[in-house]
């Protein structure tokens, strides 16, 4: 079996939140290696994609997180117990006596992201921007009135930008609460987080007292990715630093 070593110091502080970062274009050899970490049913659900290239995105992704989730676990990867909520969501079966590793994947055309934390709810999402789609339609339906409409009073130079950028964070958001995206879209017409999805954000802010979760604070992150894609993470809490990783490291 190929090695893919990590940094060996790798850990995962309870007041950080990590994100990895790695692309489509890895090796055969490499790509043949992750899919032996992986289950057999994951194995399975990767060979019954009609296209090589979504064959090949699943199994990096699921390769790479059993990578990262084993070191911070102290297993082997091929020994993980991951399943899946009711919203296709993975998560970990993890040891009651160990801080909960919570975990959520992206991909996008040559991107595929992992966002890691420990006791602590996350999401994320990346998107190739792309104008190949219905987009008023698709915002019609997935954008709640008041989203829609500031959407559609843009300048139409900016309406596409702009589209992924409001639903990256929407989805990052639904990921990091376990709904999907297609829960709770419209939330009585008003924006999501009670304010524009659109434009510049502080970075972070915070999203306090949220309707789907009164406990909790959150936050919202734009990230910087390559040119073409547009990003965002969502997390619990408020106190954490949110450090990126690429993966494999060049040279290795």
């Amino acid at each position: 079996m190929l090695t893919f070593p990590l940094p060996k110091d790798y850990s995962l502080p309870d007041d950080e939140v990590h994100i990895w970062q790695t692309r489509l274009d890895l090796s055969c050899d490499r790509i043949e290696g992750l899919r032996e970490i992986l289950s057999i049913n994951e194995q399975q659900r990767a060979d019954r994609f009609n296209f090589d290239r979504d064959r090949k995105r699943n199994i990096i992704a699921r390769g790479l997180l059993r990578l990262v989730v084993a070191r911070l676990s102290n297993t082997s990867p091929e020994l993980l117990k991951i399943t899946s909520t009711s919203h296709g969501k993975p998560h970990l079966l993890h040891d009651v006596r160990q801080p909960r590793i919570e975990f959520n994947i992206s991909h996008s055309g040559e991107l595929i992201y992992i966002v890691i934390g420990k006791s602590r709810a996350v999401g994320i999402d990346v998107e190739k921007v792309r104008n190949d789609f219905p987009m008023e339609m698709i915002a019609r339906g997935a954008f709640s009135t008041v989203e829609f409409d500031e959407l559609m009073a843009l300048d139409p130079a900016l309406q596409l930008d702009s589209f992924f950028t409001c639903w990256t964070r929407k989805e990052a958001w639904f990921k990091a609460n376990g709904e999907g995206l297609s829960a709770l879209l419209d939330r009585c017409g008003k924006s999501l987080f009670g304010q524009s999805l659109f434009g510049q954000l502080p970075m972070p802010i915070t999203l306090a007292k949220l309707e789907a979760n009164p406990v909790a604070n959150w936050t919202l992150l734009d990230l910087q990715v390559d040119t073409g894609y547009k990003a965002a993470v969502v997390f619990e809490g408020t106190d954490c630093r949110v450090k990126r990783w690429k993966w494999p490291a060049i040279g290795v």
